[in-house]
């Protein structure tokens, strides 16, 4: 049975999956290049244009330009050539810099240049960058020790790259052995794959490295590899059957796939709860093995924990298949005449059918053709046409689908150009920077206008008319200074006749939070206002005062007076240690308990690093404390205690009753504690708080 909760007493997350196209030979630099990330889209433009793309989720900075913590609904640009962001381009030349490969992971982006060089950016809490630290990154940097590399992919937190010696080399998380260096340990740098060679009597086992390959892929939790000879390898865990061996013991070496011969493509999904393998060989057999519970593998199995490869009748009949993509919890396979195929879970109208219903057989997606590249996200799906265009349907929380909207979608949709003009093309070149238009109401003058690149910082001007006076700039973020956004943009200044009464609204801040406020000026009475408040990483928004300034959305009309308006910002670790003081110790923090807990939190921010880890393991040390075990909690309080926690939510009965059972099982509490801690909940409730 599927659930929607990720019960597992090590760290788990949803996660998207790595499409491997047709690869006996790499991706070269004539072809564009595109990936999934769990909630971010990559595009790589096409050999005469020098450009990546990249938007969606950048929470950790995974779309590769200076702005973490700036979701981008349109595509932003960066140079393929030289890494930097558009403004900081330069023009292409005739070098081997060219980016012919991008991969997604979690919340990290992983490229490789033709020169064989691999980079990434984005979260690091692992050390999936490959640098040698676990500092986030907003911009690529080269992962260490790594030349001549052919071929890249990206599990949730960790990364893969082929060198063209046939070696597999694997960095990050390991949590479920998915680096097979023999080892469970974090890699902060690239580590190779081993497989293990059985001793003797007189001799140990040997580990030599996995050679030949020619492909990799990667789910959040195992590896798998293509050999020039068509065998497959997989490492990791096995929960599911996923590694293929007819068994469900995870391996942290490199494992033959028995009963498959002449493979040509092969794709990894799911996460820890979902995590499964496809293949298709020469004689064009798909086969899958793993987790079928969403009818993953395109049809119904008798088992739906499946471990070794089984032939599937039902995706080997649509044609020729040259590409397979799995997401979460769907997949998608292009066939040679360009038609995309989908089936599994649609939950976020992911299989592009206009629904929401899952289906296990595959269907065509209408309203795409000509299909070159196809690629799976978490819950979203990407094409790019022959034409250069791309398309997006499915999951669109965080604007993964580059359509200028959060809006799901169940049918494909056009990835929207630079600025959000147009739609992107990947022969073509984008616009260098975005409009921005000044506009007036009344009589004035306004200057500034013109074209900006993201992020650029903006200067803006208005001057009365004899006889006026001016009021304010509209809508948000337009004011006498902010930073373009990477969208075109209407800024408008409005003048009134020194004859017209208006009165002076004023905007402050409050708390030990800190952030934005927008919407001060001169209104006349009844006059609409929009307040608008934005936190800084870091800290949360905690409301408008007094009133009216307090209404729903920050909108009311203005009184015939002067009025301040307040914008209270609470510091975010600040609120989330109280909370757990008071949720688990049911008291309010000390002073210096209090400051012990954000220093560690500030240091470990400052240092680009994640703090999530600070959290769980003062979630450890109150729940195992004398002040809470002295309270004699019963299993449903203690279950109650960790939803309220962690979720800050109500158990659902459902929840209830999985944990107690386990707690009768004989789970310590403390595993209990791990599963909440490390699941996708608590992860996203996390990161929606910006740790």
């Amino acid at each position: 049975m599927y659930h929607r909760h990720c019960f597992t007493f090590l760290p788990c997350s949803h996660f998207l999956a790595i499409v491997v196209l047709l690869l006996l030979s790499p991706i070269g630099a004539g072809a564009s290049d595109l990936s999934g990330g769990s909630e971010h889209s990559l595009a790589n433009g096409a050999a005469d244009q020098p450009w990546g793309y990249a938007w969606g989720s950048n929470q950790s900075g995974q779309i590769g330009n200076p702005s973490a913590g700036r979701n981008r609904k349109f595509p932003i640009r960066w140079s393929r050539w030289t890494g930097a962001s558009a403004a900081a381009a330069a023009t292409p030349s005739a070098t081997n810099d060219d980016w012919v490969q991008v991969a997604s992971g979690g919340q990290h982006s992983v490229a490789r240049r033709e020169d064989g060089t691999v980079w990434a950016w984005g979260k690091n809490e692992f050390g999936q960058l490959g640098d040698g630290t676990t500092a986030n990154r907003q911009e690529p940097v080269q992962v260490s020790g790594l030349s001549h590399v052919i071929a890249v992919a990206a599990g949730k937190s960790h990364s893969l790259a082929v060198k063209q010696d046939g070696t597999v080399w694997a960095w990050g998380n390991n949590s479920y052995r998915q680096l097979g260096n023999n080892s469970s340990d974090t890699a902060l740098t690239p580590t190779p794959v081993v497989i293990e060679v059985p001793g003797t009597d007189t001799s140990p086992p040997t580990f030599p490295p996995l050679t030949g390959v020619v492909a990799v892929a990667a789910s959040e939790v195992h590896s798998v590899a293509l050999k020039s000879d068509g065998a497959v390898w997989a490492w990791g865990d096995n929960d599911y059957g996923q590694l293929g061996t007819g068994n469900t013991f995870s391996s942290a070496t490199a494992k033959l796939v028995p009963g498959l011969a002449d493979v040509r493509v092969i794709t990894a999904g799911g996460d820890s709860t979902s995590a499964r393998t496809l293949a298709r060989t020469g004689d064009g057999a798909l086969w899958g093995w793993g987790n079928n519970e969403k009818c993953q593998f395109g049809q119904e199995t008798a088992e739906t924990h499946v471990k070794t490869p089984l032939k599937l009748v039902d995706l080997s009949r649509i044609g020729a298949i040259s590409a397979l993509a799995s997401g979460l919890g769907h997949g998608v396979a292009l066939t040679a005449d360009g038609q995309v195929w989908t089936w599994g879970d649609n939950q976020n109208g992911q299989l592009g059918d206009g629904t929401s219903t899952s289906r296990c057989m595959p269907m065509p997606v209408s309203g795409v053709s000509e299909v070159e590249r196809i690629a799976a996200g978490d819950r979203h799906t990407l094409v790019t046409q022959r034409d250069g265009a791309v398309r997006a349907w499915g999951k669109n929380e965080y604007g993964q689908l580059g359509d200028g909207t959060a809006s799901d979608s169940g049918t494909p949709e056009a990835v929207k150009g630079v600025c959000g003009v147009g739609q992107l093309n990947l022969t073509g070149a984008p616009p260098e920077t975005c409009r921005l238009t000044l506009e007036k109401i009344g009589n004035g003058a306004v200057n500034g206008g013109g074209d900006y690149a993201d992020g650029d910082t903006v200067t803006l001007t208005a001057t009365p008319d004899a006889g006026n006076y001016f009021a304010r700039w509209t809508p948000y973020p337009c004011a006498a200074s902010f930073k373009m956004p990477a969208s075109n943009l209407v800024c408008t200044a409005t003048f009134f006749s020194t004859e017209t009464v208006s009165y002076v609204l004023t905007l402050k801040t409050a708390g030990d939070g800190r952030g934005a406020v927008h919407g001060a000026g001169r209104y006349t009475t009844g006059e609409r206002v929009i307040l608008t408040a934005t936190a800084d990483p870091g800290s949360l928004f905690d409301g408008w005062s007094p009133s009216p300034c307090d209404a729903a959305g920050g909108q009311f009309t203005m009184p015939a007076s002067d009025l301040t308006c307040t914008a209270t910002f609470s510091d975010s670790a600040i609120k989330l240690i109280t909370h757990y003081y008071v949720s688990i110790l049911e008291r309010e923090p000390e002073a210096d308990g209090l400051a012990y807990w954000k220093g560690l939190i500030d240091e470990r921010q400052a240092a680009g690093e994640d703090a999530k880890p600070v959290f769980r393991n003062m979630a450890y040390f109150f729940f195992n404390s004398p002040e809470y075990i002295g309270r004699n909690t019963t299993d449903r309080q203690y279950i109650t205690n960790l939803y309220l926690t962690f979720f800050q939510r109500e158990p659902d009965e459902g929840g209830y009753a999985f944990w107690l059972e386990q707690l009768a099982n004989g789970i310590t509490r403390n595993d209990a504690m791990s599963g909440f801690l490390y699941s996708p909940e608590f992860t996203s409730f996390m990161e929606n708080l910006g740790f």
